[in-house]
Parts: C-alpha cells; structure tokens; sequence
C-alpha cells in the first residue's frame, strides 16, 4: 500500500530533509525506522527539502510498503524506532499514484522572531533574536507587498534547477504575540531559500536600510539591486503541505 506520512521533526541536528552521505538526514533516519519495522528497502518521498536547521511541523512523506499492519496504526508502530527529534504523527492510506511532492498544491511556512534584548539560550534554535526595539509596525507594512504572483527570482538562492520562478503567494502575514512573533507564507510553491531571503528583506526594512518602495520595485523588475539578507534557518518552521 501507499502510505502517507505526516511528521514532526526539531531541525537543529539534521543537515536536513534530503539524505546525504556520511550525514544525519531526516530522511535517512525515517527511512532506516522503516527499514527495522517493515524488513523492507523502502523509498521515501518527501513533499520539499527543508535546509539543515529547519523544522517541520507538517513535513509529509509518502512510501510504498507491504505490512500486516493497519494504516492507521502505523505511525505508532514506527515511532518507537525514531529518534525523539522526529516522529510521524498520522499515517494513511492513500492512492497509488498520490505522490508527497508531486500531488501537493501549496505550503505554509512560519518564520519565528523574538523581539527580546536578553539572551534566551532555549530558543536559540527556535527562533530569531532581533531586539526589543525591532519595528514590527514597518514589517506589517511591508510583508503584504509580497502577496500575489511575482517573479521571485531576487528571492531565490542559486542551486536550484526550477523551470520558472514565479510563485503565487496567497498569505503574508504578521502574527503579534507578546515578544514573539510570526510571519506566515503560504504559496503555490516555494523557491530555494526563498522564505528566508523574504524574511531577511523585512528584517532590513524594520532596522531602515530597505523602504517598502524598493521591495516593491524589486518584486516589480524581477532584479535585485544590493546583496540579499538571508534569515537563518533556525527560525523557519514547515508549518503545512496543502493538497
């Protein structure tokens, strides 16, 4: 049967999604957990390739397997196997031809700040420290200007292989909640680094090296004038793969 997984996994010590020789890969290690339960060599697809650092609170997978075990009860099968820095929360059944990747629709992505002048040690790998004073009213105004369809081009980092780099984004938005705060993406798709590199144009434009305007005239032309700012990874969460 064709499974669909639906996982949860704390970026900080994976090199991330996609396996990668002689690294901790959050696809190796589901992979080798599947491997142990099913005595299978089982491939695992996954909907997007988060970076190193990045977590996931919707990641989904799919695989082909042949077990006795119901679909439903799967998840709890293989749990035990994983590590507990990643762990499948639902397991179903689906199509044959239902693809993680290939089926999804769009993603919602949450970039998490904290607007705090102390050290906070436990978020560290949680989200991004950017000082009390950061100008949140500068970044609501600014994040709506990425709505709509645009050639994303300025906000993509080289190394991807895409056909084109016009994505449609159908949420941009600031979610207030006391010192922390989020900004939530959700699109058609998403290009490499793209979430970051949004977020680190929002950061300049909070600290006044960027106006709303050149966002605006950047989105506009599809070029980039001065060098990018790409937000790290620690603060980017994969919040939900829609179908």
């Amino acid at each position: 049967m064709n499974l669909k997984l639906t996982l949860e996994y704390d970026g900080t010590d994976f090199c991330g999604w996609q396996e990668q020789m002689g690294q901790r890969s959050v696809q190796g290690t589901v992979a080798e957990a599947l491997a142990r339960l099913t005595g299978q060599n089982i491939k695992l697809h996954g909907a997007g390739r988060t970076d190193a650092g990045v977590h996931a609170l919707g990641q989904v997978a799919n695989c082909v397997v042949k077990t006795q075990i119901p679909p439903e009860k799967f998840a709890k099968a293989l749990n035990p196997l994983l590590p507990p820095d990643v762990k499948v929360l639902t397991s179903e059944v689906v199509a044959e031809e239902w693809h993680a990747r290939f089926s999804a629709r769009g993603k919602l992505y949450s970039y998490h700040l904290l607007l705090s002048d102390r050290p906070r040690p436990l978020l560290r790998h949680r989200a991004l420290r950017v000082g009390a004073s950061f100008d949140l009213d500068k970044v609501e105004q600014a994040i709506s200007l990425f709505l709509g369809r645009h050639d994303f081009a300025p906000f993509s980092a080289k190394g991807s292989s895409v056909k084109s780099t016009v994505r449609t984004i159908t949420q941009a938005e600031l979610l207030r909640q006391g010192e922390h705060c989020q900004l939530l993406f959700a699109a058609d798709g998403f290009l490499y680094h793209m979430v970051r590199m949004m977020v680190g144009e929002l950061v300049a434009v909070a600290l006044g090296s960027v106006t709303p305007e050149e966002v605006a005239a950047t989105l506009a032309t599809a070029e980039r004038r001065r060098p990018p700012l790409t937000a790290p990874p620690q603060g980017l969460y994969l919040v939900e793969v829609r179908y």
